[in-house]
């Protein structure tokens, strides 16, 4: 169980990125309850394919999880569902009237669903089974398949230009990997280096928002009038992101870790009806992560960090997020 408690934690995709220590394997029959929280201020909510370039919002999340360890041809398997809820406040960067009609959003956001499949050192063990192969084998790498999904599940509404939910569908497919950088898996003389890259693909947004602007010039109430003479938006379509996750893992002792973490996005541009909006992301975040096992098969984490590279059309801004989980 000390095992468990040091090397599993997997959670949803809060803000997309999973965090440190998140796809190592475990026992089957292994289940983890996890609640992640963050606030972010930043010019995105949640998923951050979506970019708001002229608005900073603050944002707070709380993302429950349930994650089951099972076999699948004899492969370690891992199914992961998360439904986070979103609190945000939207204001405006620039002065751009009428942008935000009403700034205080809360709802669901999308919910997330990954399944994770054993490629590499990955076999489905009883927990008797994994001790042995975990400390007799001691393997070097560990390496899953993944899939995942954000369904459309968040709160959506055409009248809002900026919403929680996104109205469409998210495909993932990555390849987590784990590196062993120490002699041995053993709790508190663990050190991983840990790399994931990722990308997703979208379906079209067949509902595009076409809020109704409500503004003034020079004391007229005209932002309705003006909207009304705009073309209707019919589709809305992005291109494929690319994501490339790595952290830098170090076990202080049997009870505190530490890790560098980084993560980068490129591609993403946006089309309304088939028009390219000239919107590629480019961008890069770091940060560090402090985390500890208050007790038998828990976990609480810390990570922090902000935007340190990035073009006009990516996503700024930090992001402080608290994790806890129980393994049993």
């Amino acid at each position: 169980m000390a095992l468990l408690t040091a090397l599993l934690a997997p959670t949803s995709a809060s803000a997309q990125m999973y965090g440190p220590r998140q796809f190592m394997p475990a026992p089957v029959g292994t289940n983890v309850f996890t609640v992640s929280s963050f606030y972010t201020q930043s010019n995105t909510i949640v998923d951050t394919g979506i970019v708001f370039p002229q608005l900073n919002v603050d944002t707070v999340v709380v993302a429950p999880s349930l994650s089951h360890f099972f076999g699948v041809g004899g492969q370690l398997a891992q199914a992961t569902v998360a439904v986070p809820y979103v609190w945000a406040n939207v204001a405006l960067s620039e002065s751009r009237s009428g942008l935000a009609v009403s700034p205080a959003r809360d709802g669901f956001a999308d919910s997330y669903a990954h399944l994770t499949v054993g490629l590499i050192n990955a076999p489905a063990l009883d927990p008797k089974g994994f001790g042995t192969f975990m400390g007799g084998h001691n393997p070097r790498v560990v390496g899953f398949a993944l899939l995942g999904t954000y369904l459309p599940t968040g709160a959506y509404d055409t009248q809002r230009a900026v919403n929680i939910g996104t109205n469409r569908w998210t495909l993932r497919a990555g390849v987590p990997l784990t590196v062993r950088l120490s002699d041995t898996w053993a709790p508190g003389r663990t050190s991983t280096l840990e790399v994931l890259p990722s990308i997703d693909v979208f379906t079209p947004n067949n509902d595009p928002a076409n809020p109704s602007f409500d503004f003034q010039i020079r004391g007229r109430n005209v932002g309705r009038a003006i909207s009304r003479r705009l073309p209707d938006l019919y589709q809305t379509t992005q291109d494929p992101l690319a994501a490339l996750e790595v952290h830098l893992t170090h076990d202080l002792n049997r009870h505190l870790w530490v890790s560098l973490d980084s993560y980068s996005k490129i591609g993403g541009e946006t089309y309304a009806d088939g028009d390219a909006n000239s919107n590629q992301q480019l961008w890069t975040s770091v940060g560090g992560t402090l985390g500890g096992s208050p007790w038998n098969g828990a976990r609480l984490a810390v990570t922090g960090g902000g935007v340190v590279g990035r073009n006009d059309n990516s996503p700024k801004g930090w992001l402080v997020r608290l994790q806890f989980q129980q393994a049993w």
